[in-house]
């Protein structure tokens, strides 16, 4: 086999190099390209021509150029290093999905390994979805309705943690997500420098997204991070990697797909310390919604993350201003009662903005009071459970003199 390779030793790698940029991921070509064997053109000397090489050397590179192809091949296009090769023990992959029969399997099979489990959480799907996918190997969580993204994600961070999983590595199951790249997401959890981990699509690597997408991501990121405090380039983005405390704190309340929103709320709240790095993006299948009201429904959902977390902010801020309308029209229409007569116009919308306004600033506050008791009661929750854990002892004593 050898033997024929050397005899084509000067064409085989320009061939396969060749064959390498055709491939989807033009990073096997790179890697290739580093060790092919290329004679200099010219020596300190002059312009000379460059001894032939060896048979014995060409023959040599040639195996190792066919070996090196082979090892790229099976590997998808990426080298793995030590560091990202044991961390696949560390790494649990979670797949939230809803009637994704044609994709699940190949993304379960390719997942598994990067990973030493792979929980997918079937939304109420109405086809093989579940079927295929504990057939290819993963562990399947059933919801009998859709109950939305976010309810999924959080039936899938109970039972990771309950099983103690560590690092969770979150993707979609459409196969939008390249499950070779879970090494890439997860490092630098596994390093210990961050608590998330997103996979941005528009970190240096140009993958082929449609205009109206591309339009629409970057209207929601500019949105989310105006509000959220937290700025990040892919806020949409579902390729994620969490650190065992990130999982602990991941509880969603919007159940659709404004989960990743939501999160960015969570960084700030909780003081995460989140990383992105640049993955590639496919879109196999057409969009299953509507674009427009997709995008609608996550800023409807955000407005009403800000509306729970920041009611002064939302609610009462603009209440005010409405009431200050109010009483500048009020006063105006009193002024010129006398030459004009009764502006009933400008009185009933003189009525409508002091009412309005008082209704804003009162929700505003309850609401702000209601999260500030929340929160509160949270913490002695926390705090308890915390103290339980940590002296059962103390329970079983009193449980013991009772």
């Amino acid at each position: 086999m050898f033997s024929a390779l050397s005899s084509q030793a000067k064409s085989a790698p320009s061939a396969r190099i060749h064959k390498c940029l055709k491939h989807k991921d033009s990073r096997q070509a790179r890697y290739i390209g580093r060790f092919t064997a290329v004679a200099p053109s010219s020596h300190r000397g002059g312009d000379k021509k460059s001894p032939p090489i060896s048979p014995h050397w060409n023959w040599l590179l040639t195996g190792f150029n066919f070996y090196l192809w082979n090892l790229i091949t099976i590997t998808g296009g990426v080298i793995m290093n030590p560091l990202l090769a044991s961390s696949a023990d560390d790494v649990s992959v979670l797949i939230p999905a809803h009637n994704e029969e044609r994709f699940i399997g190949s993304v379960v099979l390719t997942a598994l390994d990067h990973s030493r489990r792979v929980v997918v959480v079937d939304d109420g799907s109405t086809d093989r979805t579940g079927e295929i996918a504990r057939a290819a190997g993963a562990e399947v969580l059933r919801l009998e309705r859709q109950g939305g993204k976010g309810q999924a994600l959080n039936v899938g961070f109970r039972y990771m943690r309950q099983v103690n999983a560590g690092v969770v590595v979150t993707l979609d199951g459409d196969a939008q997500h390249d499950p070779r790249e879970i090494p890439i997401v997860a490092q630098p959890v596994v390093q210990g420098q961050a608590d998330i981990v997103i996979g941005s699509r528009f970190l240096g690597i140009h993958s082929h997204i449609p205009w109206w997408r591309r339009i629409g991501q970057d209207a929601l990121t500019w949105t989310t991070n105006t509000l959220s405090g937290a700025h990040v380039t892919d806020s949409q983005s579902g390729y994620r990697a969490f650190s065992a405390r990130a999982v602990e704190l991941m509880v969603f309340r919007t159940s659709g797909l404004s989960a990743e929103s939501e999160m960015q709320f969570m960084m700030n709240d909780f003081d995460l310390n989140v990383v992105e790095v640049p993955v590639h993006v496919q879109y196999l299948d057409k969009s299953k919604r509507n674009p427009f009201w997709h995008g609608l429904h996550v800023v409807d959902a955000i407005m009403g993350l800000v509306a729970r977390r920041h009611p002064l902010l939302l609610l009462a801020a603009p209440g005010v201003a409405l009431i200050l309308a109010g009483c500048l029209l009020g006063f105006d229409a009193l002024a010129h009662v006398r030459t004009l007569g009764v502006p009933v116009l400008q009185l009933f919308a003189t009525v409508v903005f002091l009412v309005s306004g008082i209704l804003l600033v009162l929700t505003g506050t309850i609401l702000h009071s209601l999260e500030f008791f929340t929160a509160k009661l949270s913490d002695l929750v926390a705090g308890w459970t915390e103290d339980h854990q940590s002296h059962p002892d103390r329970q079983t004593r009193r449980e013991g003199s009772t």
